[in-house]
Formats: C-alpha cells, structure tokens, sequence
C-alpha cells in the first residue's frame, strides 16, 4: 500500500509539472516574453524530473543514494530557474506599470484638452446665437428708424 501511494503522488506530481510546462510553453506565444516563460518552463521541467529519479528508484530499487543525490542538483537547479524566472516576471509586471501610469497621464491629458475643446465650441455657439440675435435686433432698429 505504501509503494501504491507514493507512485500515486509522484504521478500526480510529474502531471502537475507537465501541465505547467506546458501552459508556460504556451505563455510564450501569447505574451512574447519568450526569456521569461522558457526559464520558468525549464525549471518545472526540472522539476518534473525529480519525481521520475524518485518513482525509477523506488520501482527498480536502485541506488537511492543516487538518486537522491540527483534529485537534489535538479530540485536546486529548478528552484533557481524559478527564482530567475519570478525575477524576471518582476521585472516584466514593472515595465507593465510603468507603461499603465504614462497611459493613465496621457489620457488624463487628451481629457483635459477635450473638455477645454468642448466648452471652447460650446462657447462660440452662444456668441454665434448672441451674434445672430444682435444683428436682428440692429435690422430692427434700423427699419424703425
């Protein structure tokens, strides 16, 4: 029973792993930060390498000293990708903020122009009505006088 459950979880752990390798490997098509999700690609590659050294020993009652020993370089490796790659994640949702304040600037700024624009043109429609009812009132005056 033992056996029967730790190959269940180095099974779901190597499933989990997979389908993060590929949703990172799909990121890179939708976002085009290629660097960034083929780090963090590599790393649960990595990762999902761990589990299988565990599961082949455990099956093939191999060396665990070993494989131990190998599972620990790729658990380091892996954990330093993902440190890479969540740097640079950083460094990417940063770049992203930045652009969204400079954004939120200029639209405040075409909003600012638009309302002057407006009222400006809202403006010269009155003095053009004020306009037209003068020279009415002065057509008056001069048919009267």
């Amino acid at each position: 029973m033992g056996v029967d459950l730790e190959l269940l979880i180095h099974l779901l752990n190597f499933s989990f792993l997979t389908v993060a390798v590929v949703m990172a490997i799909r990121m890179v098509l939708r976002s085009g930060f290629m660097m960034t999700w083929i780090v963090l690609a590599s790393a649960f590659i990595l990762m999902a390498v761990s589990p299988l050294l565990d599961l082949y020993g455990h099956l093939y009652q191999q060396n665990h000293s070993i494989v131990l020993e190998s599972s620990d370089v790729l658990a380091i490796f892996s954990s330093l990708l993902v440190l890479v790659g969540i740097y640079q994640l950083r460094r990417i949702i940063a770049e992203r903020i930045e652009a969204q304040q400079k954004l939120h600037q200029q639209l405040d700024e075409l909003q600012r122009f638009h309302r002057m624009a407006v009222g400006r043109e809202l403006r010269m429609k009155e003095l053009v009505a004020e306009n037209a009812a003068l020279r009415e009132q002065v057509a008056r005056q001069e048919l009267k006088g």
